[in-house]
């Protein structure tokens, strides 16, 4: 009986610290795992045709500061789909969202906000740039 304690005593020495390093990295990589950035794919749906700039901020919800942003500037007019890929980690997001349109229109700018929940693949977001 001596001999089989004896002998799980060294393996649990020569084991054991390995086995405590693989499962300290397990846990170190799971609680990172949600602050890793991945590619995201947002596709701005203008709903009119009047469009010259857009910009928007990506602000992780309860956070204060925004973790990425974008400003595009169209020749002419802006395509009805704009699609814009930003590295950010998956989660729930405000974006806030500023549309400038032609100069002559009676409000050239107009801003909103839209949240959103990004999972890796494609959110489409809808914009409007006219206030109802």
């Amino acid at each position: 009986m001596s001999d089989v304690r004896a002998s799980l005593t060294g393996r649990l020495r020569r084991h054991g610290p390995l086995a405590l390093l693989v499962l300290g990295g397990g846990l170190v990589a799971a609680l990172l795992a949600p602050a890793i950035p991945e590619d995201q794919t947002v596709i701005f749906r203008l709903r009119e045709d009047d469009v010259r700039s857009l910009s928007a901020t990506f602000t992780r919800r309860g956070d204060d500061e925004p973790l990425g942003g974008v400003t595009l500037a169209f020749d002419g007019h802006a395509p009805r789909d704009v699609t814009h890929r930003v590295a950010l980690p998956n989660g729930e997001y405000v974006l806030t969202i500023d549309v400038g349109r032609d100069e002559g229109t009676s409000a050239a700018q107009t801003s909103m906000m839209r949240q959103v929940i990004l999972q890796g693949g494609v959110t489409t977001v809808f914009v409007e740039s006219r206030q109802p």
